[in-house]
């Protein structure tokens, strides 16, 4: 069943949620992802840590004391803060600090003694330090100020650039992974498509940080291998801000444009006339031709005013557009919830130097041919079952015209059926000769070796074609909705609930075509008379003239793919430092999962099962319709004491191919049992401890799992209809990491700081393909099995 007119119907019924979830009641301050402010006090004369002193954050009614050496804590949502000590007989002092989500910010405050009677106010300006020296975690962070100064086109490019990260073909390999390894997550909703093909995109100015966790991972982060990317998106201020930029490569000569590249970007929020509602909008388009430009002929665009021309544009290969609203309601102080919805579709032409030549083709006709005979019963035209091929020509178009009706006899073994038809005479492209035709073509197009290519037409026989017209064109949307409650229980203990919808929608297809309309090599044409007959085969005598070597004929792509996914997910999630030290963190989520593929190979063809006799369209087809559970629950403490930083955890992960998944494989080799519901218990321990105020060590244990992509899962199990296909296999198992990481951070200067990291990864489970034969069909094809195992060592 096609899915591609759900997408009309879902856009309304989002933003009557998000409109609906931000409904105005109050005011307060707290992000999503908390952020964590720690510091310390000491006497700037002895240098003896100082506790009981007053802490306040200024502008708010928080406070604290500094206990245990000094030391004080503060659990905040992302912004800027201004750090107040009082304490007496010493000078006030305070300092002002950026905290990022899930970030901890370390500031220092040295109190110098005054006499009261000549007490006076004095500004101190301090800077955090570039390095966490007591964190156990590996984690690049690109914060919003870096998207907007540097040449970073994309999250994804922003990624690419960290150390232990390498990009190919638009894929991201962490420390030694796979490509899909890394989870990506907004506002800790995760937004990664379980088909395996993508995730949602966001614009660069809608993002406020993004971190990538690629060692140390906590036990709050889950099914994923090799890392995490967590991207929080912007708020709106007090005060309205934003930007608007434009990139482009064409400097004023089209023939110096290198892709044709043309980027808009921007971004803008503020406060709303609602006290205490705020909101930031965000998007870019993007259009390119890319480096090699298909020659494909798009319909243009004009924008008028009456009978005046404003503007005119053209299609490009590469068109994206993303957007993203997003908008935060506080309660009070305690109480904050964010609405958002995100939006990105693309529709992106595939270049192949096959499927990118423009000239004129010798166009043929396959004609089914009749024969005027007698024998001892009847005389007169008999249907033979073959067909010739005939050059086009003008007798093409005058052919019903210049056909005589005639009594055609088909012969069925005993018996004789009797059909009038139009009856020609033409000549056939293959001996030169007479024969009689039906005036009802099998076949219009081209094929090897009566067709050829040639820049000009050399008779009526050649017709123009432009085989970039018949290429692949792929649509792609993808759909974020998700609410975000967060609530402070006491000043150390708070929770946040978050509730996603994650959709993902596309289609890959020739102009638009459903898969019946398609013209492709491999067709079985009706025919006339005798049923099915396959004239047009797939292979060079189809696709390639010899004498040129890059030509193909009019022939449409041959794949045509619809892919159809909705993600409902729920997680809480628990935070406190109620006790001293100890930073206790857990969790508990469920995602449901709505899948469906409609992929086929050589879509026009009908095929027939040869025991069922059923016919179904596509030579070869992975066709599936799935809802699978999956559900979670992690604990976690990050405990500090005496200067050393221990963290540990425990995650636990269940996943369901679902009740109605079962094995369709008849070998008896092959287990027949499906587990229902697949566990998988993970240990985390970390520890680090600082060396000095510039210099930490950390190392780091952790068993990792993810569940395979539901691709290799739920995969058609057809041996037949699969053809070259690997069938899917529901009894899969997760992947498992073991891995080992130790590193030490270094702050060079005020400007410059680094860090040496070494790690080691065992992965087992790792999904490959075998070779199995179908006992009931005698077919032997690829199967989807856990086999593989891998090791990585790196710095």
């Amino acid at each position: 069943m096609l899915r591609h007119h759900r997408l009309q119907r879902f856009l309304p019924l989002v933003l009557l949620v998000v409109l609906a979830a931000v409904t105005p009641l109050d005011d307060a301050h707290a992000q999503d992802a908390p952020g964590r402010i720690k510091g310390f006090v000491k006497d700037g004369e002895t240098g003896e840590l100082l506790d009981y002193a007053n802490v306040l954050l200024a502008g708010t009614t928080r406070g604290t004391m500094s206990l245990g050496g000094g030391v004080f804590y503060f659990n905040v949502a992302p912004g800027t803060y201004t750090v107040k000590v009082l304490y007496l007989g010493y000078a006030p002092m305070e300092q002002t600090v950026t905290v990022t989500a899930g970030g901890t910010i370390e500031v220092a405050f040295t109190l110098e003694t005054v006499i009261v009677e000549t007490l006076q106010a004095f500004d101190v300006a301090g800077a955090e330090y570039m390095v966490e020296v007591k964190s156990a975690v590996t984690e690049h962070t690109v914060s919003a100020e870096t998207f907007e100064k540097y040449a970073i086109d994309s999250v994804e490019d922003a990624l690419a650039k960290q150390a232990g990260v390498v990009s190919r073909a638009g894929e991201l390999y962490v420390r030694g992974g796979r490509s899909g390894e890394v989870q990506y997550q907004m506002d800790g909703v995760t937004v990664s498509n379980p088909l395996g093909t993508g995730h949602m995109e966001v614009s660069t100015l809608a993002v406020e940080s993004m971190a990538l966790v690629t060692g140390g991972l906590d036990a709050k982060y889950g099914n994923a291998l090799s890392g995490v990317a967590n991207i929080t998106t912007k708020e709106g201020g007090e005060k309205f801000g934003g930007g608007v930029r434009w990139l482009t490569d064409d400097f004023g000569r089209q023939d110096k444009t290198y892709t044709n590249y043309d980027r808009l970007e921007y971004g803008f929020g503020g406060p709303t006339p609602v006290k205490g509602l705020t909101y930031f909008l965000a998007g870019d388009l993007t259009f390119s031709d890319g480096e090699n430009t298909s020659v494909a002929h798009r319909p243009e665009t004009k924008i008028k005013l009456g009978d005046t021309t404003l503007m005119k544009f053209r299609r490009r290969q590469f068109n994206q557009a993303k957007g993203s609203l997003k908008l935060a309601y506080s309660f009070d102080e305690s109480k904050k919830i964010t609405a958002e919805y995100s939006y990105s579709r693309s529709m992106n032409e595939r270049y192949s130097p096959n499927w990118s030549v423009e000239g004129y083709g010798r166009r043929i006709v396959y004609m089914p041919t009749v024969l005027f005979r007698s024998n001892a019963n009847v005389t007169g035209w008999f249907a033979t079952g073959g067909a010739i091929p005939v050059y086009y020509g003008p007798w093409f178009e005058t052919m019903l015209e210049d056909a005589t009706t005639v009594m055609v006899i088909e012969q069925l073994n005993d018996s004789e059926r009797h059909v009038p038809m139009p009856v020609l005479e033409v000549r056939s492209a293959a001996d030169n000769r007479l024969y009689h035709v039906i005036a009802q073509p099998q076949f219009d197009g081209f094929k090897y070796p009566y067709s050829s290519f040639s820049t000009v037409a050399e008779d009526s026989s050649y017709t123009d074609f432009n085989s970039a017209n018949r290429s692949l064109q792929s649509t792609a949307i993808g759909q974020v909705a998700k609410i975000v409650w967060r609530q402070n229980i006491t000043e150390s203990t708070f929770y946040i609930v978050r509730l996603g919808l994650v959709a993902f929608d596309s289609r890959n297809d020739v102009q638009g075509k459903d898969p019946y309309q398609y013209n492709h090599g491999g067709i079985d044409n009706p025919g006339v008379f005798f049923g099915q007959r396959r004239l047009y085969q797939q292979g060079t005598d189809y696709y390639t003239d010899p004498l040129s070597a890059y030509y193909i004929t009019t022939s449409d792509y041959f794949t045509y793919t619809e892919e159809y996914s909705r993600t409902y997910s729920l997680g809480f999630e628990l935070v406190s430092n109620r006790w001293a030290g100890h930073l206790l963190e857990g969790g508990a989520g469920v995602r449901y999962n709505d899948l469906e593929r409609y992929a086929l190979a050589n879509p026009a063809r009908m095929r027939q099962s040869r025991f069922t006799l059923e016919w179904s369209q596509g030579g070869n087809r992975n066709v599936f319709h799935t809802y699978n559970p999956e559900a979670y629950w992690y604990m976690q403490d990050r405990w500090e004491y005496e200067g050393m930083v221990v963290n540990y955890g425990l995650r636990w992960d269940m996943f369901s191919p679902g009740s109605s998944a079962a094995i369709e494989l008849a070998n008896e080799d092959v287990d027949a049992n499906v587990t229902k519901y697949k566990t998988a218990f993970q240990p985390r321990l970390g520890f680090a401890f600082p060396i000095t105020e510039r210099d930490g060590f950390h190392f780091h244990y952790g068993r990792f799992v993810q569940f395979p992509s539901r691709e290799y899962l739920f995969a058609s199990q057809d041996p037949v209809g699969m053809g070259g296909g690997t069938l899917g296999n529901p009894n899969l198992q997760p992947e498992t990491t073991i891995q080992y990481s130790a590193g030490i951070k270094h702050q060079f200067s005020d400007y410059v700081a680094g860090q040496f990291s070494l790690y080691s990864k065992d992965i087992y489970d790792l999904i490959a393909a075998t070779q199995v034969t179908d006992e009931s069909t005698g077919t032997t094809l690829a199967r989807y099995i856990n086999k593989a195992y891998a090791s990585a060592r790196g710095i």
